[in-house]
């Protein structure tokens, strides 16, 4: 009986099993036969001719590979509920080389009854920047690559003034997986001017509205820092994080926010950058007569002996080599700024004149900050100087970290190779920057140590760098960035930085002994 039982059931699986093969045959069969014919019957199409959207994300168009790119939140734990195509022209589609319920990279057929396209597919986990420009635009630059980067610069930025670009971010939702997609105008420029030097551009976006991003408000605009010079891709980041963790320890907030993003300007992929939120007036909270300066170059013994004589004009916002980026009234402001700067200067930098003038924890951390990464290129220069109102002390800010952990200026060099291994026994820069007076160097080595516990060690900056590491490796980020720009390995230059920062905590234990 039950050999009778066994065997009737078997015979109906070994149909079931076999009908299921012979429909898998005859899909594939079918699919490849409908695809040949929609090959053979219609005409190709090439180009950006559709938008894609899955999971109500829309895709961003390359050119260079035709490649859709689609930020997911979590590719693990993400699955495809739906895809609209979008286009000038009906399309229908199939999905071939992949599957379809999960977010893998494969192909996508889009066709009609005439005409056929075929795109890739492509997922990623670092957020998307796209920047389009209005029609008439691209047509004034059309021939940019026949002009100097000089002038093509200046031509971007004037013709910004009357022009506005969709901008489009592909973002994460930071509490849950959602993906959530940011549509508004704005334009955008090039900032910097060591920027200019390069192929790979630093840009400033003003953007329609504010918008809350990454868990903080960028409010109207925001920087995205190309990290030319620094082949690690994470120097600025690192010296940011410090920054934040370091600085923790006054009421006034001017953390620096930054995140990875990568970016395309007209379908065109720019690489891997680090966005940031602008320091200026909301940033630091300024009153209606705050002011906020930045330094343009470093400062020397001419600018100081002008300083101290008055030896200056103001230039709508420039003076000496200081630009006034926030102020309701520049002369105002100019004064303001320079009798604290004189009042320092004057007394060369007692402590007394330096509590007197700066907020004076924000100044030993910027110190601490500066020695520790040795920002060789933020002694004055790459930092601004705030006052939130006509009465308030001077706060420091640092910016453009990105020559520190041995990456060094090299005017020969514009593709991150001036890297100097040695550079962490660097004394003598250390003491003309640090060492002012020994009431200042107490306080400093006091915060230094007060770091070493838990901040300034090698466990902490190795968590920051191992969490680098595994976004920029793991996502695929680091390596379109060097196939676009040039050559790097970004898990080289890691762990050359480690090697490093180990060598620096090493030396500064020494140096600031007690």
């Amino acid at each position: 009986m039950y050999y009778n039982m066994l065997k009737k059931y078997s015979f109906i699986f070994l149909i079931v099993l076999l009908s299921f093969i012979c429909l898998r045959i005859f899909v594939i069969v079918d699919n490849k036969e409908s695809n040949e014919s929609i090959y053979s019957t219609r005409k190709e199409l090439k180009g950006h001719i559709a938008n894609i959207t899955i999971n109500n994300v829309s895709g961003v168009y390359n050119n260079n590979d035709n490649s859709f790119y689609f930020y997911v939140n979590n590719l693990n734990d993400s699955k495809i509920n739906n895809i609209k195509i979008n286009s000038s022209i009906d399309l229908d589609y199939k999905i071939i080389d992949r599957n379809i319920l999960n977010f893998t990279d494969g192909k996508l057929l889009l066709y009609n009854n005439k005409y056929y396209q075929n795109v890739n597919l492509k997922f990623v986990s670092i957020p998307i920047i796209s920047i389009s420009s209005t029609p008439n635009l691209k047509e004034s630059l059309i021939n940019k690559n026949q002009i100097s980067n000089l002038a093509h610069d200046i031509m971007y930025k004037n013709n910004l003034q009357n022009d506005k670009m969709l901008i489009t971010i592909n973002t994460g939702d930071e509490h849950s997986n959602n993906n959530i997609t940011y549509k508004m105008y704005g334009d955008y420029h090039v900032r910097g001017g060591s920027s200019l030097l390069y192929d790979k551009k630093s840009y400033k976006v003003n953007l329609s509205k504010s918008i809350f991003l990454f868990n903080q408000s960028f409010y109207n605009e925001f920087i995205l820092d190309a990290s030319y010079t620094d082949s690690s891709k994470i120097r600025n980041k690192l010296s940011s994080d410090l920054w934040n963790a370091i600085n923790n320890n006054q009421n006034v907030n001017n953390d620096l926010y930054t995140s990875y993003v990568e970016l395309y300007i007209d379908d065109e992929y720019q690489g891997l950058y680090i966005i940031k939120n602008s320091v200026d007036k909301y940033m630091l909270n300024l009153s209606s007569d705050g002011v906020l300066i930045k330094y343009e170059t470093d400062i020397n013994d001419f600018y100081i002996n002008n300083l101290l004589s008055n030896n200056f004009k103001l230039n709508n916002n420039f003076f000496l080599n200081f630009e006034i980026k926030y102020s309701n009234n520049y002369q105002k402001s100019s004064e303001l700024f320079v009798n604290r700067l004189k009042n320092v200067y004057d007394n060369d930098y007692s402590y007394k004149s330096v509590v007197n003038n700066y907020h004076i924890d924000n100044y030993v951390n910027y110190k601490v900050l500066i020695g520790l990464i040795m920002g060789v290129d933020n002694t004055t220069k790459n930092q601004y100087l705030s006052m939130q109102n006509s009465k308030d002390k001077l706060l420091i800010t640092p910016w453009d970290m990105d020559l520190s952990f041995g990456d060094n200026w090299d005017v020969s060099s514009f593709n991150g190779e001036s890297f100097d291994a040695n550079s962490y026994l660097n004394g003598n820069w250390l003491d003309e920057y640090v060492l002012e007076s020994n009431q200042l160097n107490n306080l400093i080595k006091q915060r230094y140590w007060e770091l070493r516990k838990d901040t300034i060690t090698m466990d902490n900056i190795n968590k920051y760098l191992d969490e680098y590491k595994e976004l920029l490796v793991s996502s695929g980020a680091a390596k379109r960035d060097s196939d676009r720009w040039y050559d790097y390995d970004i898990e080289y230059e890691i762990e050359q930085i480690r090697k490093w920062a180990n060598n620096r905590i090493i030396f500064l234990d020494e140096y600031f002994k007690i």
